[in-house]
């Protein structure tokens, strides 16, 4: 038997108070729907064994309605949670009394018309920005991060927020791509006004704010598809552990191997079948020895981790 992930990645909700233009959330907001918590426990056996227990995604995991009892009953696990929110909902008061290993925000911009235009809501930035200071703020035993999804429109402020993130003690500062259209559902591309232009200037901007971050050394490129994506992917899949250290579960139990593969993919779903029985399926099999002779083709087409 494979040995059980490290890494579980989920997604236990499409609820959500923003509608960010980027974000797969869009296409599920009719259903606002979300996982319960009996659902979650019939995960027991695999989250008794994980070392970090990531909850996120398209929807606002703080939003559930018994958030606060996921939280507990997450904390009863060996594994430390990882939280990825908007931030707008968050109470760091409570927050904090948990086994947290990272605290991801995501915030997009420090301008409030940008930020409003690219979630989808209306004076919410004063609150997000209090809590983000709140959750950085000092001593704490857990990595804090943000995040900013990249886009025409908020590129050139990856300095600005950059030199945020080090005002307020983060740990990180990631800027990340807009997902692949076909993992959203979105169609063929984004939008032109927000689509990321891989010009020498935008380029410059995000090498700014890395250098800033003292991560001068990351690739600026790693994140883009550029013409020479296919090959790196090949190149590096088979040192890739997301196949064998990571599950990811999707708003429906469907099963990824990472983020980036489509929910499409057809490993399994764990609210119809075990999760074992996801794991050591045949098909998973193929696909985790696909990517160790670097030959899986859901990889060469959609992954961006390769920076």
């Amino acid at each position: 038997m494979t040995d059980f992930p490290k890494d579980v990645i989920a997604i236990f909700t499409s609820k959500c108070h923003y509608r960010c233009r980027f974000c797969s959330n869009r296409l599920h907001v009719p259903q606002q729907w979300h996982w319960s918590l009996e659902d979650i426990k019939r995960l027991d056996p695999l989250l008794d064994h994980a070392n970090l227990l990531n909850i996120g995604g398209c929807g606002e995991v703080v939003a559930l309605p018994f958030f606060d009892e996921l939280m507990e009953y997450l904390d009863t696990k060996p594994g430390k949670i990882c939280l990825s929110t908007n931030g707008h909902l968050v109470r760091p008061e409570m927050l904090r009394r948990y086994r947290m290993a990272e605290f991801v925000i995501s915030l997009h911009s420090l301008i409030p018309t940008v930020y409003d235009e690219l979630t989808g809501t209306k004076g919410l930035l004063p609150t997000v920005l209090k809590n983000t200071r709140e959750m950085m703020a000092k001593p704490r035993d857990y990595k804090a991060v943000i995040v900013s999804v990249v886009t025409e429109k908020n590129v050139k402020e990856a300095p600005e927020l950059a030199r945020f993130a080090l005002e307020l003690g983060a740990d990180e500062m990631r800027f990340l791509p807009l997902a692949d259209p076909v993992i959203t559902g979105l169609g063929e591309k984004y939008d032109d006004d927000i689509q990321f232009q891989e010009t020498p200037e935008n380029l410059a901007f995000i090498a700014e704010a890395n250098k800033i971050m003292g991560a001068e050394n990351r690739d600026v490129r790693g994140f883009l598809t550029t013409e020479s994506r296919t090959e790196e992917v090949r190149r590096r899949m088979p040192s890739c552990k997301s196949p064998t250290d990571q599950i990811v579960i999707g708003m429906d139990g469907a099963v990824q191997p990472c983020c980036f593969i489509p929910p499409t993919c057809g490993l399994g779903n764990v609210l119809k079948q075990p999760w074992e029985d996801v794991w050591e399926s045949e098909k998973y099999q193929t696909f985790r020895q696909q990517v160790s002779e670097g030959t899986c083709e859901l990889c060469l087409n959609h992954c961006k981790n390769w920076g």
